[in-house]
C-alpha cells in the first residue's frame, strides 16, 4: 500500500506513519493571525489507553493536549521570543544583563532573526535605550545597560525574519536604591527595649512561659451609637422663660440707663 499525503510548505509534522512518504498524522502550523492543528487519525485515544493498560502512565498523553491547547491558543509562556533578566531589581548605574531567546516553528533555536529593543519608563514613557541586533547560531542575543535614575522600566523586544514579524515579548525590572532596613534584618534587641520603655511598654524575649502573667491586654472602652434624637430648645418651657428673663432684664436696664 502506498499513501501519498502531503502537508503544506510551512508546516511542522509532530508525529509521522512510518512508512514510504512518511505522511504526517500530526501536524501544526501558523495560518495569518492564528494557528492550527491537523491530526489524520482517530484513534489518538489509544495512546492513553494502551500505556495504562500496560501498567504505565497517562501523563505524556494529557500533557501532549495541554501543550496543543496552549500552542494552539497563543499562551504566553509558549512565546517563540523571551526576554530573559539576570535578576528584578537593580541599584543605580548597576548593570542589566539582558538576554532574549528565538525559536523557530519547531521551538529549536533560529539564527539571524532581526530584534528591534526599546527600554522605557513604565510610568513616563521615556525611551532610555533603543538597539538592534541579531540573534546567533544559539538563538539568542545579549546586551546589558546601565541607568542611573530610579523607577520602573519596561523591555520591548519585537522579532522578525525576512521582514516578517514572528513575535514580540516583554519584561520589567526596578531601578531603585538599597534599602538599608531590609539590608540588615536581625534583632536589635537594645532599640525594641528602648521603644517600649518609651512607649510604657513591656520588652521580653520569647518563648516565654505563662504569657498572661508577663502583660495583659484589655480592651479599650468602646461607645456605639445605637440610636438618636433631636431635641428643640424652643419647645422646653424652662428655656423659654429663662431667655424672656434675659430679654427683659436687659430691657429694664437699658431703659433705668436712659438708652434706647
Amino acid at each position: 500500500m502506498q499513501c501519498s499525503c502531503r502537508g503544506k510548505p510551512d508546516a511542522v509534522p509532530l508525529v509521522i506513519y512510518p512508512i514510504k512518504g512518511n505522511p504526517p498524522l500530526v501536524s501544526v502550523r501558523d495560518a495569518g493571525q492564528g494557528r492550527c492543528m491537523a491530526i489524520t487519525t482517530d484513534s489518538s485515544w489509544r495512546w492513553n489507553f494502551l500505556s495504562v493498560g500496560k501498567g504505565g502512565s497517562n501523563r505524556p498523553y494529557i500533557k501532549f493536549w495541554q501543550n496543543s491547547i496552549k500552542w494552539l491558543i497563543k499562551d504566553p509562556t509558549l512565546n517563540p521570543i523571551h526576554i530573559t533578566i539576570n535578576k528584578e531589581t537593580f541599584l543605580p548605574n548597576e548593570e542589566v544583563q539582558i538576554k532574549i531567546d528565538a525559536l523557530g516553528g519547531n521551538y529549536q533555536p533560529l539564527d539571524g532573526v532581526q530584534l528591534d529593543i526599546d527600554i522605557t519608563g513604565e510610568f513616563s514613557g521615556k525611551n532610555i535605550f533603543s538597539v538592534k541586533g541579531t540573534t546567533a547560531s544559539d538563538g539568542q542575543y545579549r546586551f546589558s545597560i546601565k541607568h542611573a535614575t530610579e523607577g520602573y522600566y519596561i523591555i520591548k523586544a519585537v522579532a522578525k525574519k525576512e521582514n516578517e514579524e514572528i513575535g514580540q515579548d516583554y519584561a520589567i525590572f526596578t531601578i531603585a536604591l538599597e534599602n538599608k532596613e531590609f539590608k540588615d534584618p536581625s534583632i536589635r534587641r537594645d532599640i525594641l527595649a528602648k521603644l517600649a520603655e518609651v512607649s510604657g511598654g513591656r520588652y521580653f524575649d520569647l518563648p516565654v512561659k505563662n504569657m498572661d502573667d508577663k502583660f495583659s491586654i484589655e480592651n479599650p472602652v468602646m461607645i456605639k451609637l445605637v440610636g438618636k434624637r433631636q431635641i428643640s430648645l424652643w419647645d422646653n418651657g424652662y428655656i423659654f422663660i429663662i431667655t424672656l428673663a434675659i430679654v427683659s432684664i436687659e430691657w429694664w436696664i437699658r431703659k433705668r440707663g436712659g438708652l434706647s
